[in-house]
């Protein structure tokens, strides 16, 4: 009996630490720590040569896309990995610790983690939307001869576990943080004017949940809130429950949706139209779309970010950051600043020179 029990607490604390280990590692210590465990090349890093298009975050390392390749690089500046791709139009994707970055209007994509890549692929026509869950499950819509539409989901193996086929064309793809949803706009006529539709998959008991439609509304993208999936269209932002019914709505008022961002529990929205020249309105909206807060930005706003406590944008040289509220909280000089990624007390900068990192503690 002793040992059984031994065996049986001896397993417990196995079980109890790997755990723990797999949290580490995905917090911002953890990643601070394996990086001071590393050879580090040290920021800030050469870009010559390359023309940075996007940076996205992958847990606490960072993915950093040129025209031919993604390099994921640690928070020391060590090149973890670097995936060629060589596409016409790549799109990064990212979740947790994976990534994906396929040629939309071409064929071919491509799956890594933050230390290889794990898959290829081509599919038979073009794709027009695809995404990635940090779990490994990945999906990529296309059209094909048989239906306007078509989309395929894998799991973590590259394996494909289920095919949907939509008679609309799909303008964005959004799959649930743990792989079990799948969140699909696409956009069809009838009668003459626009419908948009917005589909919910089942991707563990492979099935359609549900299929609305909105007439005379140009449906932008599907992501996952907090607590309902967001629809945003040419005419405001609707929270939909998993039955199909819309919670709660935004709307835009006439006015025109330049950017968004999501973070945290909250969708941040730039609104402007022609009669506001350069100004725009940024407005904050919690996961159930009620405003929080907003700013009148009087010149345009260029890349902007969402998190859990405020967002931030950059604008000719300045990254301008903001509370939940909209009230200023400072501004960071950032010369030459092409594209920035605020992760957790850093802020990532790529210029055409090079790669920074700033601390914004």
């Amino acid at each position: 009996m002793r040992l059984i029990l031994g065996i049986t607490l001896l397993s417990a604390l196995v079980v109890v630490g790997v755990a723990g280990f797999g949290l580490l590692s995905d917090s911002e210590f953890g990643s601070d720590f394996r990086a001071s465990m590393q050879k580090s090349t040290q920021f800030p890093i050469s870009l010559a040569g390359r023309t940075v298009q996007r940076m996205e975050a992958m847990n606490w390392d960072i993915a950093v896309m040129d025209e031919s390749a993604v390099s994921v690089y640690n928070s020391k500046g060590s090149e973890l990995q670097r995936m060629e791709h060589g596409y016409a139009s790549p799109v990064l994707r990212t979740s947790g610790g994976r990534m994906l970055v396929y040629d939309q209007g071409g064929s071919r994509f491509k799956v890594g983690s933050e230390s290889k890549e794990l898959f290829s692929g081509e599919s038979v026509s073009s794709i027009h939307a695809a995404d990635v869950a940090a779990n490994g499950t990945f999906a990529i819509a296309t059209s094909s001869t048989k239906s306007a539409a078509e989309v395929k989901v894998y799991n973590e193996y590259g394996n494909e576990i289920f095919t949907w086929q939509s008679t609309s064309m799909v303008v964005s793809l959004a799959l649930s943080p743990d792989g079990r949803r799948a969140a699909v706009c696409s956009l069809s006529a009838e009668n003459g004017a626009v419908v948009t539709s917005l589909s919910l998959l089942d991707l563990q008991n492979p099935k359609l949940v549900f299929k609305e439609d909105f007439p005379e509304e140009f449906g932008y993208v599907a992501m996952f809130g907090p607590s309902s999936i967001l629809l945003i269209t040419d005419q405001s932002v609707k929270s939909v429950g998993d039955s199909g019914r819309v919670r709660e709505e935004f709307d835009f008022e006439g006015r025109q949706i330049q950017r968004y961002a999501a973070g945290g529990e909250n969708l941040v929205l730039v609104l402007g139209g022609s009669r506001y020249m350069r100004s725009s309105q940024i407005v904050v909206l919690d996961g159930s779309c009620r405003e929080q807060g907003r700013v009148d930005a009087e010149s345009a706003v260029g890349e902007l970010y969402a998190f859990g406590d405020g967002f931030c944008y950059l604008n000719e040289g300045a990254v301008y950051r903001y509370d939940l509220l909209g009230t200023p909280l400072e501004t960071i000089n950032v010369p030459g600043a092409l594209h920035i990624l605020p992760l957790g007390q850093d802020l990532y900068i790529a210029t055409y020179e090079q790669l920074q990192r700033q601390i914004i503690r």
